[in-house]
Parts: C-alpha cells; structure tokens; sequence
C-alpha cells in the first residue's frame, strides 16, 4: 500500500514504522493499488479524536493533536490512530461504508465501531515500535 504522512507529528520516524506495522497486523499491508493518507491536525470538527473515510482502494485518517482547547497525549494520540486503522481495514474490505451506518442504533453500538474498541488497544501494544520512543 502506498501511504503518506501530513502534517506534524512527534517521533515521525517511530509512527511511520508504526504505521507499517498495523497495516501488517490488519492485513492490509498488500493492497498494492490502494493509497492511504494520514493527516495529523490541530484540532477535528466537533473537537473528535480522530476521523477515517474511505473505500476499497484508498483511505484517509485525521488525528487531531488538540481538543477542547488541550493538547491530546502523543499516545493517545497512537490508540487513535489504531483505532482508525481499523476502520481503514473496514473499508477497503467492505465492511464499512458510508451507507453502513443504521440510524435506529446508537453510533458507540454499531458493529463497526464496536470492533474498533475492541482492538484499539491490543493493536498499539502489539504493534507500537517500543525501542524507538524515549519516555
């Protein structure tokens, strides 16, 4: 997959391998034809942590570095964006869509959000390159 990295972000060379590494751990590191885009921002419409669109041959992910007015942790920041990487996978397999989402079911209750909870947190521990960020 091609991928690109925008705007600023702390440790550029640790989110990239990071990166790489969940796209690995969601399968989706072979999609050769498919390009994603990972923007770190100021701050998101409605102060949200982080957003993800897409489709079966490109995606985009927005993280916001600030909300409500306060810088967001750089490693909550990284469960964000796993977070988000889950939902690209759901994309360009086909299991999200715009169309996906059922008016009758609270957003935090919808199988697709569902899943990204689930895995937002083992994802960052299993593939965040540890030995590269200095605490």
């Amino acid at each position: 997959m091609i991928y690109v990295i925008e705007g600023q972000i702390r440790h550029k060379k640790a989110v990239d391998i990071y990166i790489q590494n969940l796209m690995k751990a969601l399968n989706i590191h072979r999609r050769y034809a498919s390009e994603l885009t990972i923007k770190f921002l100021t701050k998101l419409p409605g102060e949200c942590l982080g957003l993800a669109s897409g489709s079966h041959r490109w995606g985009e992910v927005e993280i916001a570095r600030t909300s409500y007015g306060e810088k967001i942790p750089y490693f909550e920041q990284m469960i964000t964006l796993a977070h988000e990487m889950v939902h690209i996978k759901q994309y360009m397999k086909g299991e999200l869509s715009s169309f996906t989402t059922s008016k009758k079911i609270p957003y935090k209750n919808q199988s697709w959000e569902q899943e990204a909870q689930k895995m937002e947190y083992e994802l960052f521990a299993r593939a965040f390159p540890w030995d590269m960020v200095k605490f």
